[in-house]
């Protein structure tokens, strides 16, 4: 379910206690969570217990999802008191895009149904999380 090819690229900005980063990330080759049943003997073959290529290929193989690219963004600065105190904040943006399409994650189903004319069982569909829409937090600290 992790991705298998994942990387970041970031523009970092600091002067004077401000900071100012904008970052690319990108994820790929993700899949769904298997369903062990579906590569069983039992599945494969179906309720006539035969299987045909196309019935091995179908209930194998594994789904994979789509690659995204995420934009990110996060400002901030800090103030010393009498070198005892330190304050100060940070807002960071994410998914600036908003790409609420990308598919996280998911699995597929533990559970078959037959075919019409009971030759074959077939998949249910399987269930996806999705990402949320831009997110943001801002934080306030003091340090002493």
């Amino acid at each position: 379910g992790t991705p298998q090819i994942a990387g970041e690229i970031a523009l970092n900005y600091f002067y004077n206690y401000w900071f100012i980063e904008l970052n690319g990330q990108y994820f790929g080759k993700s899949y769904l969570d298997m369903n062990p049943l579906y590569r069983t003997e039992f599945a494969v073959k179906g309720p006539d217990r035969t299987a045909t290529p196309e019935e091995i290929t179908y209930m194998t193989q594994q789904e994979a999802l789509k690659p995204v690219a995420l934009l990110n963004f996060s400002i901030g600065k800090s103030w010393y008191k009498n070198r005892h105190y330190n304050y100060g904040f940070s807002l960071n943006v994410n998914n600036i895009l908003n790409n609420t399409w990308v598919v996280t994650g998911g699995y597929e189903q533990t559970r078959l149904y037959k075919s019409a004319d009971f030759s074959h069982y077939l998949k249910y569909d399987s269930k996806y999380f999705y990402m949320q829409g831009i997110n943001y937090m801002l934080n306030l600290y003091l340090r002493f």
